[in-house]
């Protein structure tokens, strides 16, 4: 029988696909109790004006089994410490969420090993030149961030910071840490893009691309690029190319306990292998070390930059699965959550560029009863089948303006390729929603 796991959070089905894919029993609670994600595993949904304590009163009451937590949950140690005393926490505790999730602790960090960190300072302090962010500090997502107007009189010191604005290529690391650390991948953001209907600054995907194809799979900025903002793709094929970006896979940092046969330097198809020829690699290497040295995270994380220049600065630390890893599982057809066992000595796999985005909603509408995701969905069970569509709703769900409808999935030869793709798929959904009006 396989071992079974709780997972926790905004949206659990990418961490209980990952889960299946490592041959584990999930169990998911999480807001939404999608579609796709009952036909995974067995799911609970919370109301979301229960949110967060709804899911951990729920969680108390599940079977006997370990948990884990995915978005959102870092920003309630508290809870995430009362439910650990509990039952077993597969990953980091409330201790050490407390340390990654303060910001002004993560620019001491950065600082004090050689790394940028955007200049952030308490609400209510007097700004310098340049543009600002307002930031609160229980944020996931890019939810309920913006820039600071000229004439802000708030003072929100207790919810909220300031943070200088940081132009560049916004990129997320991949970690696990269970043996030895391992850099698993790397990806490049989609933030604030107007053909998803997102909001400024909200997170609305992530694409892999393998460095091979680029020659030096350096990420230069794009021409005009504002990561972090909310924004349309780059016009035109060659500009949305120069966005491409390095993904790594099965990296080992340094050698693990009893593994003396792993050389962190390597050779292609072994764990130690360095398959990126990358500028960010070693940058992002550097990072995590300096991490470590500061906070000892365990199990899956990762952490979020802003590449430019040929320099790293660093946003912020995920102390927990992402689901963005799934395009990096898709990519590599590694599980993640499988770790420590044999199936990172199996060669690479042709590399091919995998990208999701979150479709956001132009309007309030009603989900269809049927549409272009009815065979990801009857095929949601099969976890190593990349689907078109993920986070399905149910048929007659009311989605508010604004808000996440579905994922959207593809890949291509290149970066440029999927970004293409993913695009096609939206403006599919464009012209489909344009008639799903809800009824009065």
């Amino acid at each position: 029988m396989a071992d079974r796991v709780l997972i926790l959070g905004a949206s659990a089905r990418a961490a209980a696909a990952s889960a299946r894919r490592a041959g584990l029993e999930p169990f998911a609670i999480d807001l939404f109790a999608d579609a796709d994600t009952r036909r995974i595993c067995d799911s609970l949904r919370c109301p979301p004006d229960e949110y967060p304590h709804g899911l951990f009163a729920r969680a108390k009451q599940a079977p006997p089994m370990p948990w884990m937590y995915t978005g959102g949950l870092e920003n309630y140690p508290e809870l995430v410490g009362e439910l650990a005393r509990e039952r077993e926490l597969w990953g980091n505790g409330p201790d050490i969420l407390a340390r990654v999730r303060d910001p002004f602790q993560l620019q001491e960090w950065a600082r004090e090993a050689g790394f940028k960190f955007p200049l952030t300072v308490p609400a209510g302090e007097k700004l310098g030149s340049g543009r600002w962010l307002r930031k609160p500090l229980r944020s996931s997502g890019g939810t309920q961030i913006d820039f600071v107007p000229d004439n802000d009189t708030t003072s929100s010191a207790a919810t909220s910071v300031r943070q200088q604005f940081v132009d560049g290529v916004p990129m997320s690391a991949y970690v696990a840490n269970v043996r030895g650390s391992v850099l698993y991948g790397v990806t490049q953001q989609l933030i604030g893009e107007r053909w998803l209907h997102a909001r400024p600054f909200a997170y609305c995907g992530s694409l892999t691309h393998d460095a091979r194809e680029t020659g030096s799979g350096r990420p230069p900025v794009s021409p005009g690029s504002r990561p972090g903002l909310r924004q349309a793709a780059p016009e035109g094929r060659k500009a949305r190319d120069e966005r491409s970006h390095a993904f790594t896979q099965g990296r080992w940092l340094s050698a693990p306990p009893g593994r003396p046969d792993v050389d962190p330097g390597g050779s292609p198809g072994t764990p130690g292998a360095d398959v990126t020829h990358c500028p960010a690699s070693q940058h992002v290497a550097d990072m995590i070390s300096a991490l470590e040295d500061r906070c000892p995270l365990t199990w899956i994380w990762g952490f979020d930059f802003i590449w430019c220049d040929g320099e790293l600065t660093l946003l912020e630390v995920n102390s927990r699965y992402t689901a963005s890893i799934e395009v990096v599982e898709h990519a590599s057809r590694l599980s993640l959550m499988n770790w420590g066992r044999a199936i990172f000595l199996q060669p690479p796999p042709e590399p091919r560029t995998v990208g999701k985005a979150i479709y956001y909603a132009p309007h309030h509408l009603t989900f269809p009863a049927s549409g272009p995701w009815d065979d990801s969905l009857a095929h949601a069970d099969d976890v190593w089948r990349r689907p078109d569509f993920a986070d399905i709703p149910h048929a007659g769900d009311a989605i508010e303006r604004g808000h996440p409808v579905l994922t959207i999935l593809a890949d291509g030869a290149d970066y440029g390729d999927c970004l293409d793709r993913l695009q096609s798929r939206a403006a599919d959904l464009d012209r489909l929603f344009a008639t799903c009006h809800p009824k009065d």
